[in-house]
Formats: C-alpha cells, sequence, structure tokens
C-alpha cells in the first residue's frame, strides 16, 4: 500500500477540486503547508486529519496506516466557493 503523504493526494484527486482549492477550502490551510504534507516532508496535525475523515469520508485507520477500506468509494464532494 501506497504510504500516508500519498494517501493524502488520493483523497485530493477524488475529491476533483485543485490542490488550492483542496488545501484552503476544504482544510483551510495555504497550498504550501498542503505541499509538505502531501510530500511526507510535514505531519498534518490532527485537525487536518479530522477534516479528511469528516469532510471526505476518509477511513481514518486507511489513512495513517493503509489497512481497511479506505471510504472514498462513489464519494463526491460539493464544496461551494464563495467570492470574498
Amino acid at each position: 500500500m501506497r504510504n500516508e503523504a500519498e494517501r493524502y493526494k488520493i483523497i485530493q484527486e477524488k475529491s476533483g477540486l485543485s490542490k488550492a482549492a483542496f488545501a484552503t477550502t476544504s482544510l483551510g490551510i495555504s497550498r504550501a503547508y498542503y505541499y509538505h504534507i502531501e510530500t511526507g516532508k510535514q505531519n498534518p496535525p490532527k485537525e487536518i486529519l479530522e477534516s479528511l475523515v469528516k469532510i471526505h469520508n476518509a477511513n481514518l485507520n486507511w489513512l495513517i496506516h493503509g489497512s481497511g477500506p479506505s471510504g472514498l468509494e462513489n464519494n463526491t464532494v460539493d464544496i461551494e466557493l464563495l467570492e470574498q
């Protein structure tokens, strides 16, 4: 199974959002910070893990350990992008 950092990328790709939109809108972090998480240079805080589980229906055990179902099957995420 892929490593933890690669699983973040899988969630982002399945979300259908760009990396920037996934980071800022879905997780509430900067694109640069998400890059460090996605490449494995930094471990995400528990708040990011909670967002991935809650918003994207990811299985926490799969996300961290790579075991069990991902929870991403047939998952679509609708996030409204508001003009600022």
